[in-house]
């Protein structure tokens, strides 16, 4: 007798099919699954690939890692290694986990929907940001930073204030039809208690992101906390907030070196993909990110800090301009609240705390200011 086929959920823009009862919240994929995901009792390689030496070892001195114990490619199978707790087998079309102490059963989707996938995708050419990222009028507004770093903020006070949510921590990004995208992640956030509290007035139902945290998950969509973005989207910006105890916020554009450093540096497991010699795999695809930058100027009054960013637009964007290179270069000081309101198309006010954010977009190529951005 024929079993039903299992379910089928959608992360990073693949159709991933399992039996595993996911806690983390999905959207329901369709069609046919890009890769399959099941819990195994016995590794599915032959007797001894574990002797085979590995390609990243955090035992060495020179790459630390908290759980990530090591990475080992046998035959056509990379497969990683979280200490004595699990191991992860990545094929092209499957990945299986034998889970060796099931006091880490709650790090199996952790580790699946972080590290793990963010290989598989690095390893099929899609290298993986750590940014949190929004949707607004069809382009994909990132915020990178490290953990702590003030990105799931800044997208939670977007997301409040109407923009869809595109990835809360993780930005896969790849070419397609002449474009850069950002793909979308999954329909979930971690908020600490205080912020659920003061957003959505109670966290009853919200459960840990795992035992020992306080973050909670708080699911984004129906029944949840605003929208969530399904589909890729065009990189719009791209933002890398900064802390100061300066009373003025200024935009200024990443000179090409810069901007490349940046990226590399802000990719999710830079640490570990440097180590594992794959960083010239991304040069391709971040270097077509700042190779034709427009200028991106903003100015801000408030109690926060100085903040550089730039901006950048799908090649036929900029192509499609009748304008030059110089002459859609805005003014460094130029008042972007002022712009924000005369745009013909433009995100309004958003609360963030103490603070305001407005991102404006202009609906015509021709504009002179691409985007612009205002914290206050």
């Amino acid at each position: 007798m024929r079993s039903d086929p299992p379910p089928v959920v959608e992360a990073f823009g693949l159709s991933i099919a399992s039996d595993y009862p996911f806690r983390f919240h999905h959207a329901r994929g369709h069609g046919r699954p890009d890769l399959t995901f099941d819990v195994v009792d016995s590794p599915p390689l032959p007797d001894g690939w574990d002797t085979t030496p590995p390609n990243f070892d955090a035992n060495d001195p020179a790459t630390p890692s908290d759980m990530l114990g090591s990475i080992l490619v046998v035959d056509q199978c990379t497969v990683v290694r979280f200490r004595d707790a699990a191991d992860f087998f990545l094929w092209d079309d499957r990945i299986a986990c034998v889970l060796h102490d099931p006091g880490f059963e709650h790090g199996i989707e952790i580790w699946l929907f972080g590290t793990v996938l963010t290989l598989w995708l690095e390893l099929h050419g899609m290298p993986t940001l750590h940014a949190a990222t929004v949707v607004v009028k069809g382009h994909a507004i990132g915020f990178l930073a490290t953990n702590k770093g003030g990105k799931s903020t800044l997208a939670m006070a977007m997301v409040a204030g109407g923009a869809s949510l595109l990835a809360d921590d993780q930005l896969p990004i790849e070419r397609s039809d002449g474009r850069l995208v950002g793909r979308a992640a999954y329909p979930q956030m971690r908020f600490w208690p205080d912020q659920a509290e003061r957003l959505l007035g109670t966290t009853d139902a919200l459960e840990r992101v795992q035992p020992g945290s306080t973050k909670l998950r708080v699911p984004i969509g129906p029944g949840g906390f605003g929208t969530f973005e399904r589909r890729a989207a065009p990189i719009g910006a791209l933002y890398l907030p900064e802390r100061d105890a300066s009373e003025r916020v200024e935009i200024v554009p990443a000179p090409f070196a810069e901007a490349l450093t940046e990226l590399v540096r802000h990719s999710f497991l830079a640490g570990v993909l440097d180590a594992l010699g794959w960083a010239p795999r991304r040069f391709h695809v971040f270097g077509a990110f700042t190779s034709s930058p427009t200028c991106c100027a903003r100015r801000r009054c408030g109690a926060c800090a100085t903040r550089r960013a730039w901006s950048t637009w799908a090649t036929s964007a900029t192509r499609s301009s009748p304008t030059s290179r110089a002459s859609r270069r805005p003014t460094q000081n130029r008042d972007c609240a002022g712009a924000g309101r005369s745009a013909a198309s433009a995100k309004r006010f958003v609360r963030a705390g103490r603070g305001t954010l407005v991102a404006a977009w202009t609906s015509s190529p021709s504009q002179t200011s691409r985007t612009c951005g205002v914290f206050s």
